[in-house]
C-alpha cells in the first residue's frame, strides 16, 4: 500500500512515522484540506519537537507519552495537550497497524481532565473529528 513505508519496524524513528501518517492521511481522501492542515500543524509543532530526534517507536513508552502530555499541559495548555495526544495517537495507531508495536502508549496513559472545566471555541468540532477517527483507525478490517 505505502511501498516506502511497508518497513516500518519497531526500530523505525518516530519522524519517519509521522512522515507516513500524514502521508497516508492525505491518501485516504476521508478527510478535508480543512481537517489535514491542522493535524499536520499539531503534528509539527505539539508532537515531533518532543519524539522526532531521539525516540525510537519501540521507545516510546507510557511513561515517556505521559510525561510528554504532562509537560505540555504544564508548560501550554489543556486543549494544547488534548490535541498533542489525539495526533500521537492516530500515528502510533498506524504503527500497530504496520505491527511495529504491539499497542499504542498514548491509550495506556490515564485521561487529563481540563482544568477550567470549559472548552475553547471551536475546540469541539476538532477534538470531535479527532476523536471519531481515533475510533476508526481502532476498528478491525
Amino acid at each position: 500500500m505505502h511501498g516506502e513505508f511497508d518497513d516500518i519496524t519497531a526500530d523505525t524513528r518516530f519522524a519517519r512515522l509521522a512522515t507516513m501518517w500524514l502521508a497516508d492521511l492525505k491518501e485516504e481522501g476521508r478527510t478535508s484540506l480543512n481537517t489535514q492542515s491542522p493535524c499536520e500543524r499539531d503534528m509539527r509543532t505539539l508532537v515531533l519537537p518532543a519524539f522526532e530526534h531521539l525516540l525510537l517507536l519501540r521507545e516510546i513508552t507510557v511513561r515517556r507519552v505521559d510525561t510528554f502530555l504532562k509537560t505540555t499541559l504544564r508548560n501550554g495548555s489543556y486543549s494544547r495537550a488534548k490535541l498533542a495526544r489525539a495526533v500521537l495517537s492516530l500515528a502510533l495507531v498506524m504503527a500497530v497497524r504496520y505491527d511495529a508495536i504491539p499497542r499504542t502508549p498514548s491509550r495506556m496513559r490515564r485521561r487529563s481532565t481540563n482544568p477550567s472545566g470549559r472548552r475553547r471555541r471551536g475546540e469541539s468540532r476538532w477534538v470531535s473529528f479527532l476523536c471519531v477517527s481515533l475510533a476508526s483507525e481502532c476498528r478491525p478490517g
